[in-house]
C-alpha cells in the first residue's frame, strides 16, 4: 500500500516526462493476462480480448501496464462467478478507445461518480480487505491521465461494470 501510495503522489508530476513508444494494445493485455487467469480459472471467469491486433496507440507502455494491471485485476476480484471479463478496443480520429467490462457488479449507477476517488470503495462489492484498500482506480485515473487520455466508468444494466479510456494515438 505505501508503494502505491507513494506511485499515486508521484503522477500528478509525471505528465511532462511521460516516455512514450508504440503499444500494441492487444499484445499487451495478451501478455498480462496470464497474471490473472488463475484466479479466474477458480471463478469460472471467460476471457475475452476483443481488441483487434492492429491496434496500437503511442503512449507509455510502463503506464498502461499499470492501468490495465489494476483493471484486470479489480475485474478478476468483482466478476460473479461464472461470468465474463470482455475488453473491446478500437481506434478512431486519433483516438484509441478502450473499453475493460465485467458482469457481477453490485454497485449502483450513482456511484460510479465515487469510483476514481482516492479510498473510496463500495459498500457491498468492495468488502475484500486487505488487497483493495480504494486507491486503485485513483492510480489510474492519474496515470491514463498522464498519457493524455481520460477515463470514465459506467455501471450498466445487468450489473455490467465497465471502464472506458480514450487515449491519443499519437
Amino acid at each position: 500500500m505505501t508503494e502505491t501510495l507513494l506511485f499515486l503522489t508521484q503522477m500528478e508530476s509525471l505528465a511532462p516526462t511521460v516516455q512514450k513508444e508504440p503499444v500494441n494494445l492487444n499484445e499487451l493485455i495478451s501478455d498480462l493476462w496470464p497474471v490473472f487467469s488463475d484466479r479466474a480459472l477458480e471463478n469460472r471467469l471467460r476471457f475475452q480480448n476483443n481488441v483487434p491486433k492492429t491496434v496500437t496507440c503511442i503512449s507509455s507502455k510502463e503506464l498502461f501496464t499499470v492501468v490495465l494491471s489494476n483493471l484486470l485485476d479489480n475485474a478478476v476480484e468483482y466478476a460473479d462467478p461464472g461470468g465474463t471479463i470482455r475488453i473491446e478496443g478500437d481506434r478512431s480520429a486519433g483516438t484509441v478507445i478502450l473499453s475493460v467490462s465485467n458482469t457481477g457488479c453490485r454497485l449502483e449507477v450513482k456511484d460510479a461518480e465515487h469510483l476514481f476517488d482516492s479510498f473510496w470503495r463500495g459498500d457491498q462489492a468492495r468488502q475484500a480487505t486487505g488487497t483493495h484498500c480504494g486507491i486503485g482506480l485513483s492510480v489510474v485515473r492519474r496515470a491514463v491521465k498522464a498519457m493524455g487520455g481520460q477515463i470514465t466508468a459506467q455501471i450498466g444494466s445487468g450489473g455490467i461494470f465497465t471502464a472506458h479510456l480514450r487515449l491519443p494515438t499519437e
